[in-house]
């Protein structure tokens, strides 16, 4: 039998069990990842992040630019004067925060001229301080969007459609681009010595989005000419965490699996660290065996015969 067998066998009842139990669980989350390597795993990723291949992800956006001429950068890092040349555009799409260091970076680079596009409700600080301080956003039913003046910036589309129903309201003056009887959803104007474009909802811009009516040109057109660089900030989906944050869901699982794994096998193989274990029980020894050792243990002590002793006087038919 081999070294393996010899220790499965050694191994308690419900030691046995634990192990089976985790080596099953083992093979099963090593198989679905093979799977899903060879036919893919589910879309996914944050919203409105050009890493995301879910419905509501860039991926779509930054690989058309890229189809088109346009050098891409995903920019995870949080953002430096030097990762934001003046001469590219800027897409800031529904961050989930904006950090000191992502401000400073963004008015340094509108103030050298550069182009910036946001898109969301968090962004209305900055649609905000382009209008002078009273743009505000407000969420109003969806539909379709005419494009209200044919521009550069719209890459000649003329209608626009997946909008989440996003408006901007008292934006001074800035030029509305494109929008419904409810209000503009896409605005423009000068902001430090650049430029911003603001989208209400980034939805239009979002993978499931881009294909409809003129998204894909109105797409393009905000980022200006094909031989112009377009930079995604992602540290603002949390693509710049530090420590075990930085380190994938499914990694960590996998690290977790593992590290249980180990532990259970340490405590498995912890019998073997111990006195050995006898190969049989040791039962009782037979009664026949049991008799002729205490017989043998009398002889020894010198007992008297029980043939010899004399009778006792006192005892029934004992007569002197």
């Amino acid at each position: 039998m081999s070294d393996v067998g010899t220790w499965w066998l050694g191994l308690p009842r419900g030691q046995r069990a634990v192990v089976a139990v985790l080596a099953v669980l083992v093979v099963v989350n090593v198989g679905l990842a093979g799977l899903r390597g060879l036919v893919g795993g589910e879309p996914g990723g944050p919203a409105s992040s050009s890493f995301g291949t879910g419905g509501d992800g860039l991926e779509g956006y930054a690989d058309l630019l890229r189809a088109e001429g346009h050098p891409v950068t995903r920019l995870r890092t949080r953002p430096t004067a030097d990762d934001l040349p003046p001469s590219a555009t800027v897409v800031l799409a529904d961050p989930s925060q904006i950090g000191t260091e992502e401000g400073a970076a963004l008015r340094s680079f509108l103030a050298g001229g550069g182009r910036l596009v946001v898109a969301g409700a968090a962004t209305e600080p900055v649609v905000a301080e382009a209008s002078g301080g009273g743009a505000t956003r407000v969420d109003g039913s969806p539909g379709d969007l005419r494009v209200w003046v044919p521009s550069a910036d719209a890459g000649g589309a003329e209608q626009l459609a997946g909008d989440d129903g996003g408006r901007w309201r008292d934006i001074g003056p800035l030029l509305p681009l494109a929008g419904d009887d409810a209000g503009p959803a896409v605005v423009t104007g000068p902001l430090g010595g650049g430029e911003v474009v603001a989208l209400a909802d980034a939805s239009l811009l979002h993978n499931e989005n881009l294909g409809r009516a003129d998204n894909a040109a109105f797409a393009l057109g905000l980022a200006g000419p094909a031989d112009r660089r377009v930079v995604f900030l992602e540290s603002v989906h949390g693509f710049d965490a530090q420590g075990a944050d930085a380190v994938p869901y499914p990694l960590r699982r996998a690290l977790v699996t593992g590290a249980v794994a180990l532990l259970v096998g340490v405590w498995a193989a912890g019998a073997r660290f111990g006195p050995p274990e006898p190969q049989r029980r040791h039962l009782p020894p037979p009664r026949r065996d049991h008799v002729d050792a205490v017989a043998a243990a009398l002889d020894r002590a010198g007992a008297p015969d029980v043939g010899t002793v004399p009778p006792d006087p006192h005892a029934r038919g004992g007569v002197p």
